[in-house]
């Protein structure tokens, strides 16, 4: 790029992902990165809940799933409408392993477990 003040050229950086606003973006503007990051915090937030209550009633554990890794989850717009398979697939992945803590639906299939859980 020229700059007519200093009559130099500027050389631009390129950056594969730029993070604003706590939402990582890469260079295509797509949101994997991100969604990757989120689905790893969750996860990483699941054993530490999973481990440390004893009642594993589904409403006390649906409350602190909705407060401590729902939270993680939907943060960013792209979160909300997920366009890639496998994006989607990571984001269920959280969701799974979470209605298998519930002693009671541990057994049920996945369908299953999430119409029992609501």
């Amino acid at each position: 790029m020229w700059d007519p003040a200093k009559q130099t050229r500027i050389d631009l950086q390129t950056h594969n992902e730029e993070r604003d606003l706590d939402v990582l973006v890469d260079n295509q503007l797509k949101f994997h990165s991100h969604i990757r990051n989120v689905v790893s915090k969750s996860n990483t937030g699941l054993g530490p809940l999973k481990r440390s209550i004893t009642s594993r009633s589904p409403k006390v554990f649906l409350k602190l799933y909705k407060v401590i890794i729902r939270l993680n989850l939907d943060f960013g717009n792209c979160i909300a409408a997920p366009q890639y398979k496998g994006d989607i697939r990571l984001l269920e992945g959280v969701q799974r392993r979470a209605t298998k803590v519930i002693n009671r639906l541990k057994d049920l299939p996945h369908d299953e477990r999430l119409k029992n859980s609501n």
